[in-house]
């Protein structure tokens, strides 16, 4: 490697990409959408994570799939600093916001210099000149702006502001007490549903139950700090039941509690034709949500997913065997690749041009819908490779998914020929999976 090439190396690293909005991913309806915070402690616990370990929290965050990040970098009162968001920027391409008090265009300089996308701005704290200024001064730096209020008495303050997201802090920075119920008050007494802008409510999180009730509620997403950083908010188990022909089936795992549902237009014995998966996926966004839909291709190329993609209009597309990008793959599409393990898995892998791009990776035995096993040994080194969503498919059942539960720590379950009776969607077998998924995964939460 020559000198230039050496510079242009270090440069390249050294110096931010450019983010996506974060404002964009908080108004698409693929949520709950959770933006993770790098923080070592608050005034109020003090320094709970004198040790925290960036890395290996962000790669957690990013196996839990944030929308975004949030860096404390106040020294003086949050122990963190704008090393912690150049170490997080080197780390993720996601949107990061530099959570800090916010009262000069040099603060912002800096932020964006360390790679954050989001400022934030404190309605309590600065008079409304001062705020139009430095949303201004952000906005030329193409950084966008998050606006913090607690009391709804504070909108009127920052209602004719140009800002671009606005969180309701469920923490009170004067008291320190905190209540979520009081972000749920503040965005009906606002009347905030339909507005043009996110809202997120921030703090006082600590298990995933708060967060679908917020979010339920109207919120675009949530900001979590200290529940994040110590592990307690951990999303329910993903189950997918794939294969899905007819509506009656649909319908079977909507009520046992699935989370998604797979259609196959790969050759398979369960392949459907392309009219009547689109009709699936429209059942599936109009009559079963929250469930998800996903379509099922083998050996395909960007084009093609380009242009199944708004004629079916799946959540998602999970792609089996070989994959081309002939064609810059379109942003709307959502993607599972689906892994064979075998022999020479990881050689795939490394050259898998669809793995970096992937919300999800799917590890399915080498012959996939053959209802054999693979080696679930494995599991424990991809989980530590592979930094996303891991989900395992093969061979499983209601009599052996607890088994790979209570061993493995992943993030969802495909099951196919597992819920069938005689090659057919038994609805009773669907019914007894989900419960046996949930069973194990609540003895696991209380131990």
């Amino acid at each position: 490697m020559n000198i230039l090439n050496k510079i242009y190396e270090y440069k390249r690293i050294a110096y931010p990409i450019e983010r996506p909005s974060l404002k964009a991913k908080l108004l698409a309806n693929d949520g709950p959408h959770i933006i993770g915070e790098i923080k070592r402690g608050s005034p109020s616990k003090g320094l709970f994570a004198p040790d925290l370990d960036i890395e290996a929290t962000v790669a957690r965050y990013e196996a839990a799939a944030v929308t975004g990040y949030s860096v404390l970098t106040d020294k003086r009162f949050f122990y963190g600093g704008f090393e912690d968001l150049h170490t997080v920027s080197g780390l993720t391409s996601k949107p990061i916001l530099c959570k800090d008090f916010i009262v000069s265009p040099d603060q912002i300089a800096k932020a964006f210099a360390g790679g954050a996308k989001v400022i934030l701005l404190i309605a309590r704290m600065l008079d409304a000149s001062v705020m139009e200024a430095l949303i201004g001064f952000a906005h030329m730096l193409n950084m966008e702006v998050l606006m913090e209020i607690h009391d709804a008495s504070e909108f009127a303050k920052i209602e004719s502001l140009a800002f671009d997201i606005l969180g309701i802090n469920n923490r009170d920075l004067e008291t320190f007490e905190t209540d979520i119920n009081h972000s749920l008050k503040v965005y009906d007494q606002l009347q905030l549903a339909n507005k043009p802008f996110p809202v997120i409510s921030e703090s006082g999180f600590k298990h995933y139950e708060a967060v679908l009730n917020v979010t339920s509620h109207g919120f675009n997403g949530v900001l979590i700090g200290e529940g994040m950083v110590k592990d307690l908010i951990r999303p329910k188990m993903s189950v997918k039941i794939c294969g899905i022909r007819e509506r009656e089936h649909l319908e079977a795992a909507f009520r046992a509690g699935a989370s998604h549902v797979g259609f196959v237009l790969a050759e398979s014995k369960r392949k459907i034709d392309t009219e009547t998966c689109r009709q699936l996926c429209a059942a599936v966004r109009s009559d079963y949500a929250p469930m998800k839909s996903v379509v099922v291709l083998k050996d395909v190329c960007a084009s093609e997913l380009n242009a199944l993609h708004p004629m079916v209009k799946p959540d998602y597309i999970q792609i089996h065997g070989s994959y081309k990008e002939d064609v810059p793959l379109d942003d709307a599409i959502k993607c599972i690749r689906a892994i064979s393990v075998g022999v020479d898995q990881e050689v795939k892998m490394a050259s898998d041009t669809l793995l970096q791009r992937a919300d999800i990776v799917l590890l399915d035995a080498a012959v996939p819908g053959s209802g054999e096993c693979f080696n679930w040994e494995g599991i424990k080194h991809m989980r530590q490779v592979v930094q996303k969503p891991l989900w395992i498919a093969g061979g499983l059942s209601e009599t052996n998914v607890g088994m790979l539960l209570s061993k493995h720590s992943i993030d969802g379950v495909d099951v196919s020929s597992g819920v069938e009776t005689q090659g057919i969607k038994d609805t009773q077998k669907i019914k007894g999976f989900v419960e046996e998924v949930r069973r194990i995964e609540h003895d696991i939460e209380i131990r």
